[in-house]
């Protein structure tokens, strides 16, 4: 963790280096923090052509929200894709701001060999007006109504739908 001049915390990653946190399973997450989105993707035994995709292929991303719980799509060239579920109460304080007309969320994304835990890529993206003012607006709802029965709602929703359906009723949103 390094402070800058403001006082302010963050994180510097680089590539080579260990990632400060450890993914379970191969997949992808996403998290909040100081307006900037982090969305670490982490495989075993990543192939050239996944990294590849990561680093300067067609990323794509759909925000929607299936019985209450709001899905962030991920579509990374035509290899790799992911559902994240985001749930703004995980968090002690709302941590984005509200964005406006022509503004986006930048999303760092993060590519982690599992098996070592090593940065393979970065890159930073946008995540795109309309998506983030919908992710903004469902995060809100989320912050100000809590949901009962999270995690049984998110079992069957991806009991119910694929990661194809969820990214694709994203776009429809768009």
């Amino acid at each position: 963790m390094i402070k800058n001049d403001d006082g302010i915390s963050y994180v510097r990653y680089s590539v080579g280096e260990k990632y400060d946190k450890t993914m379970s399973a191969d997949g992808a997450v996403i998290e909040a923090n100081n307006n900037v989105l982090v969305c670490t993707v982490g495989l075993s035994n990543i192939s050239v052509v996944e990294k590849r995709a990561i680093k300067c292929g067609s990323i794509k991303f759909s925000v929607c929200d299936i019985d209450e719980i709001t899905f962030v799509g991920l579509q990374i060239g035509r290899c790799l894709q992911f559902d994240m579920p985001f749930n703004m109460r995980l968090y002690n304080e709302f941590r984005l701001r509200k964005i406006k007309d022509g503004e986006s969320y930048a999303v760092l994304m993060i590519l982690v060999e599992n098996k070592t835990n090593i940065i393979q890529n970065i890159r930073m993206i946008s995540l795109g007006e309309k998506n983030s003012k919908r992710l903004y607006e469902l995060s809100q709802k989320q912050w100000e109504h809590n949901l009962p029965d999270y995690n049984r709602r998110l079992k069957r929703v991806r009991e119910t739908y694929s990661i194809e359906q969820i990214i694709k009723k994203g776009e429809s949103n768009e």
